[in-house]
């Protein structure tokens, strides 16, 4: 692409991916006017993109498998004022009094990174296009806590059952992982539950076995029991295996869950009446809230929960209803984390 100036003044066609994401950076790069872009699908390093993001309207289509939430938090973490619209399949950057890039490309590595798919656009002036209009025509709505909860539970379950095949996705990374610090202090927490199990299984129910079988999966990747709160579909737990010779904490995401029927002698336990499953890898479901393999993160959780003497599943319940712990006890993990951290 030609060396140009802006205002646009005339029509600038561009057929390369690197030419396209110069002129998106050279129409959004000064703060000061307003900025929209809206686009179909949002997705990994998304973030790259967009210079001086703080104050732009981003308006997207949350299809699960094609936007990421996690490529929504980072761009919210950065000020970006996020909006989504249901069937949005545009792809347009705009500045007002600078210029306007049309085309194909979504904002994702595949749209705009190196080696990226095959797109085109054209540059133009800025004039030529209602902006008002264009988001009145397709009734954005203001990104939510639960918005995104809903996304990354779609997104998760998506991802599980097309774990293998060949789909189209904009996520297109490996997951990765924040500390517990950064998901402390996050607006966009992402939500999971504790379970503090003591009893080992061996082998599915015969319900749990058939419902595998009917979601097309030869094996599972774990499986446990507990109450309806912990076997939450593609919601996050925290798994804390409380046994002396344990296999220490990692993160589970259940693809279903049966009831354990009372004639069931070999599983049936009435504090624990539910059997859930996890079909696939963990990574398969995305980035986990934070990462649990923090020495700090392991060494505070442990200090917390022999501070509340559980040594029963009902003391675990107990201490996090439901799986939920309360904001006075994510507040004291938060303390023991900062301490156990500033140890040497």
């Amino acid at each position: 692409m030609k060396k140009i100036s802006l205002p646009v003044s005339s029509p600038i066609a561009i057929t390369k991916s690197a030419d396209i994401r110069s002129a998106i950076r050279l129409v959004l790069s000064d703060p000061a006017p307003p900025r929209v872009v809206m686009v179909a699908f949002v997705g990994s390093g998304a973030e790259q993109y967009i210079p001086s993001p703080k104050g732009i309207d981003l308006i997207c289509w949350d299809k699960e498998g094609c936007t990421s939430p996690d490529a929504i938090r980072k761009l919210r973490k950065r000020m970006v004022n996020v909006f989504f619209a249901e069937n949005l399949h545009m792809k347009v950057y705009w500045a007002q009094g600078r210029g306007l890039v049309l085309g194909s490309a979504n904002l994702s590595k595949n749209g705009l990174g190196d080696g990226a798919l095959f797109e085109a656009a054209t540059l133009l002036p800025a004039g030529l296009l209602s902006i008002a209009d264009l988001r009145k025509s397709v009734d954005p709505k203001p990104v939510t806590a639960k918005m995104l909860e809903s996304l990354d539970r779609r997104t998760r379950k998506y991802r599980s059952r097309n774990h293998g095949k060949t789909v189209f996705s904009e996520n297109g990374s490996q997951p990765s992982k924040q500390s517990f610090a950064d998901w402390y202090h996050s607006k966009d927490q992402v939500s999971w539950r504790l379970f503090a199990y003591w009893e080992y299984l061996s082998g599915l129910t015969k319900e749990a076995q058939q419902r595998l079988d009917s979601e097309g999966y030869e094996s599972c990747e774990d499986y446990w029991m507990g109450i309806k709160e912990h076997a939450v579909p593609y919601e996050w737990l925290l798994a804390v295996d409380m046994n002396k010779k344990s296999n220490g904490i990692h993160w589970s995401c259940p693809d279903f869950a049966v009831d354990v029927k009372p004639s069931d002698k070999n599983f049936y336990d009435k504090r624990e009446p539910v059997f859930a499953v996890q079909c696939s890898k963990t990574t398969v479901y995305g980035e986990v809230p934070f990462d649990e393999r923090e020495k700090p993160f392991r060494a505070a959780l442990r200090s917390l929960l022999k501070e509340n003497k559980m040594k029963t599943y009902e003391e675990g319940l107990a201490f996090a209803p439901k799986g939920r712990m309360s904001k006075k006890n994510l507040r004291r993990l938060y303390e023991l984390y900062r301490d156990h951290g500033q140890r040497k």
